[in-house]
């Protein structure tokens, strides 16, 4: 091993540098000659699939193009695509694959296995949720450029912490992990038209089960191992009459915690929160240690009200994509999916306990 490495390691640099420069050429030839769909779209019409695709159309600008193909199976439906082409339609790049609410509602899965079969598609692709058909919601990207694609603005809204990053590599972790269920994003049209994150969609199985709203999105990435940026409301309770602030996140995490009893499991989630405060009213002085550390304790009793409503919500519905059941197999020989689920997971006693810190940086402000 070692001689093949010296012998590779004498290569002549002109013939590296060659080869790179001729695959490089080969690559750009193949590339101006098939189109490649930068997000694809999946709805139902009756028993019929309705695949919609936008791809950038280089001869013109990277103006976006939307194309449309129905037929029983995704093949069929790539073929009725392929006819409405000049060249061929490829998903070696493709970012996105979105799903219509109603159809997410039935189950997403034999599409993903179907589409994901390609070897060239990356496990980084993002899975989304349309409030909207993907008809409806992909239509309005015609003639736009390619930084207006709903994948550019979920990966920003991820980069502001205003959604728990997701990908078709945790999709099917999730799916196919033991105690955990699938959540991604959920996006949707404004009352302008415009396209947006509206929350998170919470999977059962590969069915859609709970849509979250920008609220309870926030608080559902508090409960996440770890978290970045964001904002959070929260209103402050005093003597006379309660007020709003917003708490600016910059970092912090949840580590679950199980308890044992005669009455049952407990699983608690510790939450620290690091950030500072925006726009508070201007008789709380957090300059005055009083008042600072009246502050604290007021947002970590706000913080553990939300996340506790937000906890107990998913328990009612048995969504559980917070990984709980996992949590507790690892710790439990004799755990099994179908009885925690139907018989534990119900009377798990949930609990939260939050530490906030406030920054000093929050003075400034």
């Amino acid at each position: 091993m070692k001689t093949n490495r010296k012998r590779l390691r004498v290569v002549p640099v002109w013939i590296v540098v060659s080869a790179f420069l001729l695959s490089g050429c080969n690559q750009q030839l193949i590339v101006d000659r098939i189109t490649m769909i930068n997000i694809l779209g999946i709805d139902e019409r009756g028993r019929q699939i309705v695949g919609n695709a936008i791809y950038s159309d280089y001869d013109r600008k990277e103006k976006l193009k939307f194309t449309q193909g129905i037929g029983q199976t995704t093949q069929l439906v790539f073929g009725e695509m392929q006819m409405h082409e000049t060249k061929p339609l490829r998903l070696g790049k493709l970012r996105m694959l979105l799903f219509s609410k109603s159809l997410a509602e039935k189950g997403v899965i034999r599409y993903i296995h179907s589409i994901c079969r390609d070897p060239l598609i990356n496990s980084y692709l993002i899975v989304a949720v349309s409030e909207q058909s993907t008809e409806v919601l992909l239509k309005q990207l015609g003639k736009q450029r390619s930084d207006k694609l709903p994948n550019r603005i979920i990966e920003q809204n991820e980069k502001a912490g205003n959604v728990p990053a997701t990908n078709l590599h945790t999709f099917m972790f999730n799916y196919y992990g033991d105690g955990r269920d699938v959540f991604v994003p959920y996006i949707g049209l404004s009352g302008d038209g415009v396209i947006e994150v509206k929350g998170m969609a919470l999977f059962q199985e590969d069915k859609l089960a709970l849509v979250l709203d920008k609220l309870d999105t926030v608080a559902f990435k508090l409960l996440q191992p770890k978290f970045e940026k964001g904002f959070l409301t929260v209103r402050f309770d005093d003597s006379e009459e309660d007020f709003p602030a917003v708490l600016n996140l910059v970092s912090g995490g949840s580590e679950m915690k199980m308890t044992r009893s005669d009455s049952g499991i407990g699983i608690t989630f510790h939450t620290k929160i690091y950030g500072f405060l925006k726009d508070q009213e201007e008789r709380v002085d957090i300059r005055e240690q009083k008042d600072f550390e009246h502050i604290e304790q007021a947002v970590e009793k706000e913080v553990n009200r939300k996340l506790l409503v937000l906890l107990k919500k998913l328990q009612e519905r048995g969504i559980d994509p917070l990984g709980i059941g996992d949590f507790v197999r690892a710790r439990d020989k004799a755990w099994k999916e179908d009885e925690f689920y139907a018989h534990v997971y119900p009377k798990v006693k949930l609990n939260v306990v939050s530490e906030v810190m406030l920054k000093e940086s929050s003075i400034g402000n």
